[in-house]
């Protein structure tokens, strides 16, 4: 199965090479799978193409890796980030069992998010002094120091029923911690983030309050690739929109099975089938065609020769603890997936 990869890969590595000048970075969602970016991130500083980006975009898993770079992280420091983080810590929440049915009945969502909240706010005031800092705030610094990148991310708005970008341009004032804790919002597992009109938001929201729910950005945008491109529908709104310029300076980074890889380059654009044996493959192939029919938008054309393919190595992305074969096969994979698309094998 890896040699015909890796030959169905080759011939895309010279159009991942057409354009060397990248300014935007974006990563898919992959739950804990997300760890294989730190080694294709690797990849990525040694080819001298990190130092000239400019925006990182992600979603769930993917919006921790954009936010990190953004955050002028090397490699070495996320490759340790990524490595070490132990979602499961990050099930918070009193009361037991009794507190898990109150939580979701009351707040939809069995554990808080706090936890994970206060990580990514320790994350942020390590390179900024600020774990509060806002979308505006970050772009100010990049103003001042390139080693900083603009960020964006994605959440679902379940009121509006539709995807949500949080960037300097729409959410300016929110802070990037709280936008990252909606983008790995989980349904159900982690409780939503509610937010007011004004973007700000609500940590005990009452009945009558006016408030919008956001949940995980995997929902309907778990591969913003298309969220640098031009809608040419004038309605400002790239991944949603049908008629799309396409933004050659992005370059996507996509988890994926390995029988999805060979189907993707196969240009035909068709769903790779499952081998369903046990309970946990009937599961995942459920969900996985959940995730694809919700996603699936002329897919091949807008990822075509500016994505980089990264095995997910039949891993689930349900949270738990990794085992250390399971994070070095992950890494490795990689960074073959990147090395693969520069031509380096």
């Amino acid at each position: 199965m890896k040699c015909w990869l890796i030959v169905l890969l080759l011939p895309l590595c010279t159009m991942g090479q057409v354009n060397s000048d990248y300014k935007n970075l974006v990563f898919e969602g992959g739950g804990i799978r997300g760890l294989a970016y730190a080694g294709t991130i690797k990849v990525l500083e040694e080819k001298n193409i990190i130092q000239n980006i400019e925006n990182c975009a992600g979603t769930s898993a993917g919006a921790i890796a954009a936010l990190l770079i953004s955050l002028d992280y090397s490699a070495s420091e996320i490759d340790s980030i990524l490595s070490n983080i132990q979602f499961q810590k990050f099930n918070d929440g009193k009361g037991g069992i009794a507190g898990k049915y109150k939580r979701i009945k009351q707040f939809y969502g069995i554990y808080e998010g706090k936890k994970l909240e206060n990580w990514l706010a320790s994350i942020v005031a390590k390179r900024t002094g600020s774990p509060s800092l806002t979308f505006k705030e970050l772009h100010q610094l990049r103003l001042h120091d390139s080693r900083f990148k603009d960020f964006y991310c994605t959440g679902t708005n379940l009121n509006k029923q539709e995807t949500q970008v949080f960037s300097r341009f729409s959410t300016p004032d929110l802070p990037i911690t709280t936008a990252v804790r909606i983008s790995v919002a989980i349904p159900f597992y982690y409780q939503p983030v509610f937010l007011d009109s004004n973007f700000r938001q609500l940590l005990k929201p009452q009945k009558n309050d006016y408030y919008q729910i956001m949940v995980d950005g995997g929902i309907m945008a778990n591969y913003p690739i298309t969220i640098f491109d031009t809608c040419l529908d004038n309605c400002n709104k790239p991944l949603s929109c049908e008629h799309l310029s396409r933004n050659n300076q992005t370059l996507g980074i996509k988890l994926e099975r390995p029988e999805q890889i060979i189907a993707d380059l196969s240009m035909n654009g068709a769903t790779a089938p499952f081998e369903i044996k046990q309970f946990n493959q009937y599961t995942w192939a459920f969900g996985n065609l959940l995730m694809e029919t919700l996603n699936r938008r002329n897919k091949n054309e807008l990822e075509k020769g500016r994505t980089i393919f990264v095995s997910d190595g039949h891993l689930s992305p349900r949270v738990r603890k990794l085992k250390k074969k399971e994070k070095d096969l992950l890494i490795q994979n990689g960074i073959e997936g990147a090395s693969i698309f520069f031509n380096k094998t």
